[in-house]
């Protein structure tokens, strides 16, 4: 399943072995689960603030399949059962048998980082719902990293805490909470640098409106002609995405070398991460190529051994490299 819903982070999940491969396996499907809720464009904003705010209130008790079916129950009808978010849905009750199964620890871990995640995306499904113009945008940087967090930070803080029950990580807990946010938010801000002509017609302008003002245009005007004012709206995102990027590799350097499953898993979304905004900022083209994919998973398997190869990579390639438009 997990490969259907998401290529990327297959790629390194399956990196991981043992517990906490099937807990960071088990958590990210969950948290896909909350993301249809969140996203699938077949419910209304009431449907969205209900189910989310039901899955929250799920992890707080003692999960059963019945009370799961009748939270999702409206959304297995009106999503494609086909597709591979209305497939996990529907048989959602595997992925919970196998949460269930989990130690205790792993299981409150998960639960309360898709409580926090699941009220926090309720809450900006709120405002959508009493906004008279179809397309909600947010207001301003400190409003798009609230939403960064808690769509993917609040990730970020679930898998530090697991990470964290590996005693050789215990002594780094404390400067590993430090960046913890920081990958999660660096990422969710690259997917809406690639991905915002696609939110606009799902009524989400996630670009805030500072930025969009600074350029001059309006959601409508992206809505209508998706490639305008692109590679300065590239620009932009990049300059505000490099901070939570060195989050990111601070992180990553923190982590021992010899813990090469957690430094890869950690490694891929990363280098993922900067090449593809690279790539957007020279062509304007948010997909890697499939033969660059493949070069940055052969260099993320050097990194797993190096930070000053890490490091030097990421300053080639983004951290150093002319912002200008090219």
């Amino acid at each position: 399943m997990l490969p259907l819903v998401s290529r990327t982070f297959a790629l390194n999940i399956q990196r991981l072995t043992g517990t906490l491969y099937q807990a960071v396996l088990i958590g990210y499907l969950l948290f896909r689960m909350a993301d249809t809720l969140e996203d699938s464009p077949a419910l209304s904003e009431e449907e969205k603030i209900a189910g989310l705010t039901s899955f929250a209130q799920f992890f707080d008790g003692k999960p059963s399949k019945k009370l799961f079916f009748s939270i999702v129950q409206s959304v297995i009808e009106k999503i494609d059962p086909t597709s591979p978010e209305g497939d996990l849905v529907a048989h959602g009750d595997l992925v919970l048998t196998c949460y269930t199964a989990l130690p205790t620890t792993y299981r409150e871990i998960i639960g309360q980082a898709l409580k926090e995640s699941s009220l926090g995306m309720s809450r900006y499904q709120t405002r959508k719902r009493a906004l008279s113009s179809k397309i909600l945008q947010l207001k301003d940087w400190n409003d798009l990293t609230l939403y960064c967090y808690y769509v993917a930070g609040v990730v970020g803080k679930m898998l530090t805490k697991l990470f964290c029950l590996n005693r050789q990580l215990t002594p780094l807990c404390r400067p590993l909470r430090r960046q913890q946010i920081h990958f999660g938010i660096a990422l969710q801000m690259t997917n809406i640098a690639k991905d915002y002509p696609g939110d606009l017609t799902r009524g989400w302008c996630y670009l805030p409106k500072t930025l969009t003002d600074s350029v001059g245009v309006t959601p409508g005007d992206l809505l209508a002609n998706p490639s305008l004012k692109r590679p300065e709206i590239t620009r932009r995102m990049i300059e505000k995405t490099l901070p939570h990027l060195d989050g990111a590799y601070h992180y990553i350097a923190r982590i021992p070398p010899h813990l090469t499953t957690i430094r890869v898993f950690c490694i891929i979304p990363f280098v993922l991460a900067y090449h593809t905004l690279d790539y957007l900022r020279q062509t304007q083209i948010p997909k890697l190529p499939r033969e660059r994919v493949q070069q940055v998973l052969k260099l993320s398997k050097t990194f797993s051994s190096s930070n000053n190869a890490l490091k030097t990579d990421y300053e080639q390639t983004l951290r150093h490299a002319p912002l200008a438009v090219l």
